[in-house]
């Protein structure tokens, strides 16, 4: 099973993120578990053990946000889930073409979830 969570900016709602992604690894020890945050925030989760992969990109660096959108087109996601909610977290969230995608009712985003 692979599982795309998404937090993309601000250091303290990343942290408050740490307890679902334990979480998620309670109720899928075999899960490989990726996360997307921008960067420098996806430092923050360096080394924690609930995360297999870190996908960080520069906000404005339409290179990087090219290499995010391919990776997330090709790895087989089985669940994403959004905790930002914003524009372009559900279009990534979208484009990871997960089965089962999770993120707020808000206006059109909620359409990609």
């Amino acid at each position: 099973m692979n599982i795309l969570v998404s937090r993309l900016r601000f250091l303290g709602d990343i942290i408050l993120t740490t307890p679902l992604l334990n979480g998620l690894r309670q109720a899928y020890p075999e899960a490989h578990i990726t996360y997307l945050a921008e960067e420098p925030y996806i430092h923050i989760l360096d080394h924690h053990p609930d995360v297999d992969t870190l996908l960080g990109f520069a906000r404005g660096n339409t290179a990087q946000e090219w290499v995010i959108i391919r990776h997330l087109l090709t790895r087989r996601f089985d669940i994403a889930i959004d905790l930002f909610g914003n524009p372009r977290s559900a279009l990534l969230t979208f484009l990871s073409r997960a089965k089962t995608r999770i993120g707020g009712d808000f206006r059109m985003r909620k359409h990609f979830y």
